[in-house]
């Protein structure tokens, strides 16, 4: 694991450096490895992800952590010896299941949350989402597992501590219909 690091004090002058380094690094990775470029805030990574559409018109795995859950997810994994699998980064957050191994990441949350789609008891989750699941094909239920797995993963990536106590049922006030769908696919 390389870990570079670029600063520059307009934003406009990280790009070129940045974007090198990880072209040049692409090159050598398999297809489904992903890179990790840490960033401040959104709007830097909002930023970032235009200026590598604009110059690829693809950007694929590419994960924007933000620093403190970058390095808490990367002590994390050092600590517990959680190596990352071939889908997965070092600062990526390895997710508990009911038996305390990490939870190997979005395809799993996918599939997890297809078979959900076809449960009745699970109904009554997706329908405070907007969705009649009754109505959809099978095609469509498979895009919409996956439409939620990529909008938990963004929830997990900048707001893991409220991810993690909507799981443990520590949050205060009103559920909403998303935290309970985290809920139960957590168990």
């Amino acid at each position: 694991m390389a870990l570079n690091y670029h600063t520059a004090t307009r934003l406009s002058e990280l790009f070129e450096p940045l974007y090198k380094q990880v072209r040049a690094e692409r090159a050598r990775l398999r297809p489904q490895t992903p890179q990790t470029i840490v960033v401040g805030n959104l709007d830097t990574e909002a930023w970032l992800q235009k200026k590598f559409l604009e110059a690829d018109e693809i950007l694929m795995s590419v994960n924007f952590p933000f620093l403190e859950a970058a390095i808490e997810n990367l002590v994390l994994r050092l600590a517990r010896k959680i190596p990352p699998s071939a889908s997965e980064s070092w600062f990526s957050a390895p997710a508990a299941t009911m038996s305390g191994q990490a939870f190997a990441g979005m395809p799993e949350m996918e599939i997890t949350l297809l078979r959900m789609l076809g449960e009745k008891a699970h109904a009554k989750i997706f329908a405070r989402l907007g969705y009649g699941v009754p109505e959809l094909t099978a095609l469509q239920r498979l895009a919409l597992a996956r439409n939620l797995a990529g909008n938990l993963r963004e929830h997990l990536l900048h707001a893991p501590r409220a991810m993690q106590k909507l799981r443990e049922k520590k949050s205060t006030g009103k559920i909403l219909p998303l935290a309970e769908l985290w809920h139960a696919l957590s168990l």
